[in-house]
């Protein structure tokens, strides 16, 4: 470890991922604090931040990878993907501390790791096959997803993996509906539920007619609803129980949100929470038993980023 101020800590590492990144084609800018590669059509950004909280023997270093397209900031002008290594895009497990020589150690080799994703980026195909199977580290919003996919493969494109989204995870359908009979030209949150994300995007393209709805799906109203059931499905899927979680598309307003509030009523623990998930059981199944898994894969199921497929059984 070392004890040097935490603001020369991380300049010395800012400049030792920027000597790593160089043969790369990443260029800093004057303070090392970003470095930028362009490509044809696309920059690819690797951006640092920090604690105010830092001292002596402790220099937080927070690495984000950021990807902008041209053609579809044509379309969208203030479109681009990734964020935080640590946040909810990447959701990755990585140290910060770069004043520990371990830690920067892991954490250059992460950032060199996930470089990838902007390769994956540059080739929309492979895009498309990936967002159809699973969520993607760095792109997991569908309202960053479906500009992307319409710009670069067509509209077809983008309904397709829209489909594909709702069919692996109907627990979504209310939300997306909510969004498919409105008029609202305001976009949901880029962090909230899927649902509604992924209608308003389809919508917007005209092309949000063309999904095929299950018959079940019930009403939805309230956008609360919809988020909790975005949630309670991804909580029912890590805790291997894809077939409650796809029930949650029959579920009324009224019921999802009494269930929201059962569940913080006991907040501690929610993650880990047997009697969390035995609720949601109860209430989609029926049947007050235990869920499948003794504990919840992923363990941060709140993360999109941590599920590696749609459906988890």
């Amino acid at each position: 470890m070392t004890t040097s101020s935490p603001s020369v800590v991380r300049d010395v590492f800012h400049r030792r991922i920027a000597g790593a990144l160089a043969p790369r084609g990443f260029v800093p800018n004057a303070s090392f604090t970003s470095l930028k590669r362009k490509s044809a059509r696309s920059v690819h950004l690797v951006e640092f931040s920090s604690s105010q909280r830092n001292v002596p023997g402790h220099a937080a270093c927070h690495v984000a990878l950021f990807f902008e397209d041209a053609r579809v900031r044509k379309q969208s002008p203030d479109w681009r993907t990734g964020g935080l290594l640590h946040g909810p895009s990447f959701a990755a497990d990585v140290p910060s501390n770069v004043a520990v020589a371990g830690e920067a150690d892991e954490l250059e080799a992460v950032v060199l790791a996930r470089l990838a994703f902007f390769d994956l980026l540059d080739a929309p195909q492979d895009v498309l096959a990936q967002v159809r199977m699973r969520y993607v580290p760095g792109i997991v919003e569908p309202v960053r997803i479906v500009p992307y996919l319409a710009v670069h493969l067509g509209v077809a494109a983008a309904l397709a993996y829209g489909q594909a989204l709702l069919d692996a995870r109907p627990e979504l359908w209310p939300g997306a509906q909510r969004q498919l009979r409105s008029a609202w030209v305001e976009p949901p949150g880029a962090h909230g539920d899927h649902g509604e994300q992924i209608g308003f995007a389809l919508r917007s393209l005209g092309v949000g007619d063309q999904l095929a709805c299950p018959v079940d799906v019930v009403a939805c109203s309230d956008s609360r609803a919809a988020h909790a059931r975005c949630f309670f499905g991804r909580q029912l899927r890590a805790w291997g129980e894809p077939a409650a979680a796809a029930e949650l598309r029959r579920m009324p307003d009224a019921d999802v949100l009494a269930l929201r509030a059962g569940q913080e009523a006991n907040r501690v623990g929610l993650v880990d929470s047997v009697p969390a998930v035995t609720l949601l059981l109860a209430a989609t199944t029926g049947v007050a038993r235990d869920p499948a898994r003794a504990a919840p894969s992923p363990r941060y199921f709140q993360y999109f980023a941590k599920h590696a497929t749609f459906a988890s059984s």
